[in-house]
């Protein structure tokens, strides 16, 4: 088929040609009726290698509409799996700095996250309209104060989790950046009547964080805000500067040990790296964040959890969901779990610590993100979603997907596949450190 004068192409080189397809829900309005999902994409460049598949005979005889629309699907979801988890798989196979993993662990180092994104919402009426979408009791959040929350789908099922930082006019949404847009379509959907504003704070915006021992000491040195590990607890910031910069300070834990964020315009970065190297931090690899963060059983969106995770499976509950707060997007699946299942639930993330033994034939392999775990004969049982070296345990971890009976048993003992074969494990309690 053809498009105007343009070249020859086929549905399916449409489809599937433009890298930012995303899936979109729409809600019909005023009524609130079930969302539609809908395949956003346009045209293939002229000239373009798809272009013209169909009459190339790059299609099967027979080929229908239909057809093509699932390919088109397939594809979009494997570019989301892939971008979703190339951050840390590389960090997987990185050779890690010594001197930075030892920082996070006795003194103070720094990073810059390249995987976040950062929602505004603004108006009066902004606690009460996150208070019926998130997990957590947004509306008893004071200036000053914050928590950590997920958003759900009816079924229960988390779209993304999210550290929210209440400001005096405003409410500071901190994501995962391949959530942001797709979220601010759905929010903004579902503004009706409400004194509610949107908007994308992360082109201009970047973040350092300082993580470790040493970390609040140094901050208190170096700014003029109370950063002190007394007067910063969890999720409490405040506005300062540093090195003449003005910076939104901000206690955030997210490997499990003490760490703050620090938020700024993003023309300041740079200088303030530089001036927390100058104080003594360490820059720290991704490697080194890694094995800190699974030592300390730290799920991470989107690797450990995604679309098809119940915050109950990732052991998140406590952190994330307010069970005395009203209703919220995926509540009921939430309370029948807990309720009439009595918190049973079929899987749990749990920990491995895998057999180190040189003559172990995969004895020391680091699994893979998706690594089959297999117990008793069975084929498969679960499933390795982030693994490391760890350099306090002298051997590989891993955290994964078990079933419940398994998750709930240290000590049994398991098989993870390896690069090198099946690597012994034994299940282990979280955090490993």
């Amino acid at each position: 088929m053809s498009l105007g004068s343009g070249p020859v192409t086929c549905p399916l080189a449409r489809m599937i040609q433009p890298s930012s397809a995303r899936l979109n829900c729409t809600r019909s309005k005023p009524t609130g009726v079930a969302l539609t999902k809908m395949l956003n994409v346009a045209s293939p460049v002229a000239g373009s290698a798809l272009a013209g598949a169909c009459a190339a005979g790059a299609c099967p005889a027979g080929t229908t509409m239909d057809d093509h629309a699932a390919t088109a699907a397939r594809t979009m979801a494997h570019r989301t799996a892939g971008a979703a988890r190339r951050v840390t798989v590389a960090a997987y196979h990185l050779p890690m700095q010594p001197n930075g993993y030892a920082a996070l662990r006795t003194a103070a180092a720094l990073r810059t996250p390249a995987d976040r994104g950062w929602i505004a919402v603004n108006g009066s009426d902004r606690a009460r309209f996150l208070q019926g979408l998130l997990t957590n009791d947004v509306a008893a959040l004071e200036p000053g104060g914050g928590c950590y929350a997920a958003y759900l789908t009816p079924q229960g099922r988390m779209l993304a989790d999210m550290h929210l930082l209440a400001e005096a006019d405003r409410i500071v949404v901190d994501l995962h950046h391949s959530v942001k847009d797709r979220l601010l379509e759905r929010w903004d959907d579902l503004i009706f009547t409400e004194d509610v504003e949107l908007s994308d704070l992360t082109p201009d915006t970047v973040a350092v964080d300082l993580c470790g021992p040493g970390a609040s000491s140094m901050l208190s040195r170096m700014a003029d805000a109370p950063t002190g590990a007394g007067a910063v607890t969890l999720y409490r910031h405040c506005a300062g500067r540093i090195a003449s910069h003005a910076v939104t300070v901000a206690r955030i834990d997210e490997l499990g040990i003490e760490g703050y964020r620090l938020r700024m315009a993003r023309d300041a970065g740079d200088a303030l790296r530089h001036a927390l190297a100058e104080a003594g931090a360490v820059e720290a690899d991704a490697a080194a964040w890694e094995a800190v963060r699974v030592e300390s059983g730290r799920p991470a969106f989107p690797v450990d959890m995604d679309d098809g995770t119940i915050p109950l499976e990732a052991g998140i509950t406590d952190r994330a969901i307010d069970f005395d707060k009203g209703c919220y997007v995926g509540q009921e699946v939430i309370i029948r779990v807990l309720h009439r299942g009595q918190g049973r639930i079929a899987r749990k993330l749990a920990g491995l610590t895998l057999d180190s033994a040189a003559d172990s034939p995969a004895g020391g392999s680091v699994p893979g993100p998706g690594a089959a775990v297999s117990h008793g004969g069975d084929a498969e049982t679960g499933r390795v979603t982030s693994a490391v070296r760890s350099p306090a345990l002298g051997r590989p971890i891993a955290l994964a997907y078990l079933p419940r009976i398994l998750a709930d048993a240290p000590g049994t003992e398991v098989a993870v596949v390896t690069e090198r074969g099946d690597a012994p494990a034994v299940v282990t309690p979280l955090p490993f450190v």
